[in-house]
């Protein structure tokens, strides 16, 4: 199935059948199309989000041990993790690390969320202990 929407760290969102770049004003203007057929008001919807925290860490790696550490990951991983689109995400509760291979630098990042930012932390430096092979 095609993508609808992406999305990326920044908050940046693509819609491919419009264009296949980021496009911030057209991303606005589907939110608050959405928001108006469903007659929802933005200051419900902010409210209602959750509050989540972000740790980015980066592994450095070379290029051509990038598919291994993954399928490693995934094998380590197998039993927490269900997504495996775009990368892997490990879930710890309510709480997730979504590993995405760079596609453009020879590293894997980690982006650890969770409720409050000691968590989050806690979460990214406990990754960053695994041993990766770095040759």
């Amino acid at each position: 199935m095609p993508a609808v929407a992406g999305e990326e760290e920044t908050g940046a969102f693509v819609f491919p059948e419009f264009l296949n770049e980021f496009d911030g004003i057209f991303a606005s203007a589907r939110v608050t199309d959405f928001l108006a057929l469903k007659n929802f008001k933005f200051f419900r919807l902010y409210d209602d989000m959750p509050s989540l925290y972000m740790s980015k860490q980066s592994v450095p790696l070379s290029l051509k041990l990038k598919g291994r550490v993954m399928c490693s990951l995934i094998k380590e991983f197998g039993a927490r993790q269900n997504e495996t689109i775009d990368g892997i995400r490990v879930f710890h509760g309510n709480n997730w690390i979504p590993i995405h291979p760079s596609s453009e630098e020879p590293v894997i990042n980690l982006y650890a969320e969770a409720s409050s930012k000691e968590v989050a932390n806690r979460l990214s430096e406990s990754m960053l202990k695994k041993s990766y092979p770095r040759t």
